[in-house]
């Protein structure tokens, strides 16, 4: 799904209040029954394939299932972001070298009534058509190849946080703007009648190595999602930050319900 950028322009004139946000300490994984963010790489899947184990390598792992992707989807243009349902087939813990295999996920975990089970494939059946996880795949700037290109430029060492790389801001809110006006509120949320749906559940989402600054991330994703609620009725209507331990954004929730309670806006965040 691609965004306009007349709609994005709309949502921002039309300053809708800001969503209501919920920090968490556990992982995005977690959140079952949430639209779930990948921190993708712009060629989704990143180094799936050659042993890596960051938080998108991650998540196939667990979900095998969007393997798919590393074959159908195209390399991702800035103004775009793609949407995916899969099923959890693997338990893990750890990250990058600490990353190991558990166990399999249970089909006893996933189905609510025995009856109905049959054979193997239709039990299969039953858990796709029950339990879809829903995942949306949005690539981040990565500030850290701009900063390094800054210090050779400017001939000293400066930071990864470097005020120019606000520069990259308009772009990853458009991206997050496309991620939000993803149509799995409205097929799995609204017709299902599951409400998670209508929560998308991130985190330090363009940290990391790729070198953004955790606070600035949470509010453009923040602000991203509350425009596309405007344009997208059917929208994401909250959000679950998981701050992975992060002192600079482990109160982000706090924060946004303070703000919530003196009706800020979204331009309070731009």
């Amino acid at each position: 799904h691609n965004a306009q950028n007349k709609d994005l322009l709309a949502a921002i004139r039309a300053d809708p209040q800001i969503l209501p946000t919920v920090s968490s300490d556990k992982p995005i994984e977690a959140h079952v029954g949430t639209c779930q963010v990948d921190f993708a790489n712009s060629l989704v899947g990143g180094s799936t394939l050659e042993g890596a184990a960051v938080q998108e390598e991650i998540m196939i792992a667990q979900k095998p299932d969007l393997l798919f992707l590393l074959w159908w989807a195209s390399r991702m243009v800035p103004g775009e972001a793609l949407s995916a349902t899969a099923e959890p087939f693997n338990k893990t813990r750890g990250y990058s070298r600490s990353f190991e295999f558990v166990d399999t996920v249970p089909l006893t975990d996933k189905i609510t009534k025995p009856a109905d089970v049959g054979g193997y494939f239709k039990s299969v059946k039953t858990v796709c058509q029950a339990y879809p996880e829903a995942c949306i795949a949005m690539d981040a700037y990565n500030r850290s190849v701009g900063a390094r290109k800054a210090r050779r430029k400017r001939g000293h060492p400066g930071s990864t946080d470097d005020p120019e790389q606000t520069k990259w801001t308009p772009r990853d809110l458009k991206k997050v703007f496309a991620a939000a006006m993803s149509p799995i509120p409205r097929i799995l949320g609204t017709k299902t009648k599951a409400p998670g749906f209508h929560t998308l559940s991130t985190g330090n989402w363009g940290c990391g190595i790729f070198g953004g600054d955790p606070t600035r991330m949470a509010t453009i994703q923040l602000a991203g999602i509350t425009l596309a609620s405007h344009a997208n009725p059917h929208g994401f209507t909250n959000m679950v930050h998981c701050h992975f331990g992060d002192p600079r954004v482990k109160h982000f929730g706090n924060e946004v319900a303070k703000m919530l309670k003196q009706g800020k806006t979204v331009q309070h965040l731009l």
